[in-house]
């Protein structure tokens, strides 16, 4: 998984400072946040992993667990926690951005505050300061958080926006000093059922975009920096085709739309098809996309974009070398 971003020259934050009065570090639009980044990469499979399954009909963990058992929950599913080798690595590789998925719930101490289990919070607040060590770009997100992402529905919408607010007015006040670097995204990957990911109802995008006001607003509420910090919405269930209600903001040009790239899923997700090369077609789709959001003052992120090796089991060798190089 990868991110792409974009940038702008410092001469022209220092015009901004002094004609604005915005903090210095915060001058930063979302457009010049992603002309900034090179390339990004996902510290995936890590801070939202997990050791149990969400039973979403219950809002529990399976195990019955409490936040004090889940501190080392960023191993369970086989990746290493994340170190400063790690991060130099891919700094020296050439990425200059990092995408941090975070999974919090599990390590909430008290829900009616939404507060954070403190060693959790600076697991991941080390992670972002060897980010800023190295001199990257940081994209901080909510993650695979069950009780959101499979919930855009009236029946639930009041409690999730409760959560998602207190959520990030904890997450937000911690980061609340630093500088423009680093971008929150809102939520992740939210559908109307994990098994179909298909277009939302008038329902689910409404309860949806409701999610993505209630963010902006608790961030920009915690003040500092964060009142001019780069923010992130999705569209839904992360398919560009399904779009976003852009969320009102106390600031300008302080928004990016993010999606995820999978496509064709059969040849890049399901692995079922063994050739592409619709070129055009990806032209004109992200022509599309730039029209709709980039020329309209909003930053664009692909938050996720991968492709699988595969290739047809009972083929000869030289049709499996083919198909694992995209050649016909």
């Amino acid at each position: 998984k990868q991110l792409f971003f974009a940038m702008a020259a410092a001469l022209s934050f220092q015009l901004a400072t002094a004609q604005t009065g915005v903090p210095e570090g915060m001058e930063i639009t979302a457009q010049e946040w992603c002309k900034s980044v090179k390339a990004g990469w996902n510290l995936g499979n890590t801070f939202e992993s997990c050791g149990a399954e969400w039973q979403n009909t219950t809002w529990s963990w399976s195990d019955n667990s409490d936040y004090t058992t889940r501190q080392n929950w960023e191993t369970s599913w086989g990746n290493p926690a994340p170190d400063e080798a790690m991060i130099k690595a891919v700094a020296d590789a050439g990425f200059n951005a990092i995408r941090i998925p975070v999974r919090w719930e599990p390590h909430v101490t008290d829900y009616s505050t939404m507060a954070i289990d403190p060693v959790w919070m600076k697991k991941v607040k080390d992670v972002v300061d060897l980010c800023y060590k190295y001199d990257m770009y940081i994209l901080l997100n909510i993650h695979h958080e069950m009780w959101l992402e499979a919930n855009p529905y009236y029946s639930s919408q009041a409690k999730i926006n409760e959560w998602i607010g207190k959520l990030w007015t904890n997450i937000a006040t911690v980061f609340k000093d630093y500088d423009g670097r680093l971008a929150f995204a809102g939520i992740n990957e939210v559908v109307h059922d994990r098994n179909t990911w298909g277009s939302p109802s008038p329902e689910n995008s409404e309860v949806f975009n409701s999610y993505h006001q209630t963010f902006v607003d608790a961030v920009r509420a915690t003040g500092g920096n964060n009142m001019y910090r780069n923010l992130v919405v999705q569209t839904y269930s992360c398919n560009p085709d399904y779009g976003v209600g852009i969320p009102t903001d106390k600031v300008q040009n302080r928004l990016s739309v993010e999606f995820h790239y999978y496509q064709p899923w059969n040849f890049a997700g399901a692995g079922t098809e063994y050739y592409w090369n619709d070129v055009n077609g990806l032209r004109n789709r992200f022509t599309q996309y730039a029209n709709q959001w980039w020329k309209q003052g909003l930053g664009v992120i692909v938050g996720e974009y991968g492709c699988v090796m595969h290739y047809q089991a009972g083929a000869s060798a030289a049709t499996q070398k083919a198909q694992k190089e995209n050649v016909e």
